[in-house]
């Protein structure tokens, strides 16, 4: 792995972003508790600038008008800004590895306001001590699990074909790909946190961020701690959109239909879900 000039690996965190959403648009330049908060981005940008690790932070976003109000707020907190396609975001990050001269790159995404700098600095320092490709995290609340990725990897994909989803959805080819050197690290397992939804899709999901975010002390940090804290004494606050269901996208015929089913049973759908079990023998 290459080093920069301190001898350090250059280490990336690359938050792609856009103001679209089919749900909640804007919602990443909306107030972070509403309505007197930070907006949503700042809170994962800032995040990512106290790592011990990371040495820039980007925002990469595309080239369409709607987004223009994130190369302002890109200015306006001295952030490194790259736009490109709309939808080949791998280009994107292909583009700011390339001109920003990484060796690792943190995955991040506009929509997850909760990013624990403290688990984040583990899993980069275990990423490059391992000499892995790809390593990305699970166990931990949703919206908070992220991935980090070689610079030299990503940019090697320019040689692959790479079909539409590929070029979307950034690590997927190198997933999908043994030839890889990969690690899933896994975080709390027996605490079952995993259940938490604090990523921003629906209204219903920036309701229940605005509510948490609003018991944040004024020296606390938004991290596993604090969700902790807050799951400790108002668990309440999380069932305000549990019921929300997440998008996976590019699953196999045989995983998209046990995520059916199991979304019909939380729906409490039981013959619908048994009519698809029983089909499925």
């Amino acid at each position: 792995m290459a080093a920069g000039q301190s001898g350090k690996p250059m280490v990336g965190a690359i938050i792609q972003a856009r103001m679209k959403s089919e749900r909640l648009p804007g919602k990443i330049v909306m107030p972070l508790p509403h309505p007197s908060g930070k907006p949503l981005l700042w809170w994962i940008v800032t995040s990512a600038q106290r790592s011990a690790f990371v040495t820039t932070v980007t925002i990469a976003t595309s080239t369409e008008s709607e987004n223009d109000i994130l190369e302002s707020f890109s200015a306006d907190h001295h952030i490194n800004v790259f736009r490109g396609s709309e939808n080949n975001v791998l280009s994107r990050y292909m583009a700011v590895a390339r001109d920003q001269k990484l060796d690792v790159i943190i995955r991040l995404t506009a929509d997850n306001p909760i990013v624990d700098t403290g688990i984040l600095d583990k899993v980069i320092d275990r990423h490059i001590r391992n000499k892995n490709d790809y390593t990305h995290t699970t166990g931990l609340p949703g919206g908070m699990n992220f991935e980090v990725v070689s610079a030299a990897v990503l940019l090697s994909l320019k040689n692959e074909v790479l079909s539409p989803p590929d070029q979307e959805h950034v690590t997927l080819f190198i997933r999908n790909n043994s030839k890889f050197r990969k690690e899933e690290v896994t975080f709390f397992k027996d605490e079952q946190l995993s259940n938490l939804r604090l990523t921003v899709d629906y209204p219903s999901d920036f309701a229940a961020l605005s509510v948490i975010f609003a018991q944040l002390q004024p020296d606390e940090s938004p991290g596993l701690d604090f969700v902790r804290r807050i799951k400790a004494v108002s668990p309440w606050m999380f069932e305000v959109n549990e019921a929300n269901i997440q998008k996976k996208p590019n699953l196999s015929y045989e995983v998209e239909m046990a995520e059916a089913q199991a979304i019909l049973r939380k729906l409490e759908f039981y013959r619908a879900a048994q009519k698809l079990e029983d089909d499925k023998a």
